[in-house]
């Protein structure tokens, strides 16, 4: 099976940084890689299904926990050729809107698809996370030309979470993950044969 990382570029304007190795590793192995090409990757079970499916059903959390830390791994909110910031090359507008602790798979798939369909959000994509009880959405926001990129970045995420916050928390019974307000903060891929996405 072919790796959409590879060939991708014209399909998707919108660029992020993805790393292969496990988590933590410096180097990222595609630093130019199309966001669609992302969700190709997390769609297809070729990729990551199995590792997917072993997480769900392992019941000791510090197996599950080595498990989930050999996944790949991306850096959303910057391009970057290696995972520190005197590495980065642009910011990308992007950021996570990243939701754990819901109660069931059923929560998770539900407002993933509410989260996507959501007027003011306008998700490119959103997969429910490794865990199965979780979901991460991915949400362009312009960067503002009178504050630095990390002080933008750190707005355009805060603004997102309190939206969450405000018009889904109490249905749902948690809140968005307040981190993620820095350019290196990476997201761990999964497979998700639903993952949704938009150009």
């Amino acid at each position: 099976m072919e790796n959409p990382f590879i060939d991708g570029y014209k399909t998707d304007p919108c660029l992020v940084s993805v790393c292969m190795g496990p988590n933590y590793k410096t180097v990222m192995e595609y630093p130019y890689t199309p966001l669609y090409a992302v969700y190709q990757y997390i769609a297809n079970p070729h990729f990551l299904g199995s590792v997917t499916q072993l997480i769900r059903n392992c019941s000791d959390a510090a197996q599950r926990a080595k498990l989930k830390g050999s996944l790949p791994y991306m850096t959303f909110a910057a391009i970057m050729e290696h995972r520190s910031t005197e590495h980065i090359i642009r910011p990308s507008g992007i950021v996570i809107l990243d939701i754990d602790h819901l109660k069931s798979p059923e929560d998770a798939e539900a407002l993933k698809n509410e989260l996507f369909n959501d007027e003011h959000l306008k998700p490119r994509l959103a997969f429910v996370s490794p865990s199965g009880l979780g979901v991460k959405a991915v949400i362009v926001r312009p960067l503002s030309a009178f504050l630095t990129n990390n002080e933008a970045q750190r707005n355009n995420q805060l603004g997102v979470n309190a939206y969450f916050n405000t018009h889904y928390a109490s249905r749902y019974g948690t809140s968005a993950d307040p981190q993620g307000t820095e350019l290196v903060k990476c997201c761990s891929l999964c497979h998700d044969p639903n993952a949704l996405f938009r150009f």
